[in-house]
């Protein structure tokens, strides 16, 4: 499900939100809540959401938001905002981003992590569309 669709207008895009609930960090909390969403500003880009839990009211830039409705920390959109500038070797015990470059040494080729999935068992894979070889299925996080 998409989070943001984006329209253009005569006079400036406008954001559409397609979802009214999030998860992120609670400021009062500190924990990773269920979020709703009580305000998108147009002109900031941010999003007001409150916490279920304690009711209390954080903003968010835009820009933090994921498409599955995930709220990044500052320290994550960070860390996401690095690891998408770089390309990386590929390797089944590393974690990666949606949009993040891997090389895969065996494969001789570079590729862009397009989606993620979780199997029934509880492991995790990555869809990635590699310059010459096409789309190949990946596992990430792996404990070997």
């Amino acid at each position: 499900m998409e989070v943001i669709a984006i329209t253009e207008t005569k006079s400036k895009p406008k954001v559409a939100l397609r979802r009214k609930n999030f998860e992120g960090i609670c400021a009062r909390c500190g924990h990773i809540r269920p979020l709703q969403l009580s305000h998108l500003d147009q002109e900031s880009k941010t999003l007001s959401l409150k916490c279920k839990v304690c009711n209390e009211l954080t903003t968010f830039p835009l820009i933090r938001v994921l498409k599955s409705g995930r709220v990044l920390s500052e320290a994550e959109y960070e860390e996401r905002k690095k690891a998408l500038a770089t390309c990386i070797e590929y390797t089944p015990q590393q974690t990666y981003w949606i949009g993040q470059e891997i090389q895969h040494q065996r494969f001789q080729d570079k590729g862009t992590v397009v989606k993620k999935l979780k199997s029934d068992g509880g492991h995790h894979f990555i869809i990635v569309k590699f310059e010459k070889s096409g789309e190949k299925t990946l596992i990430e996080g792996a404990d070997v």
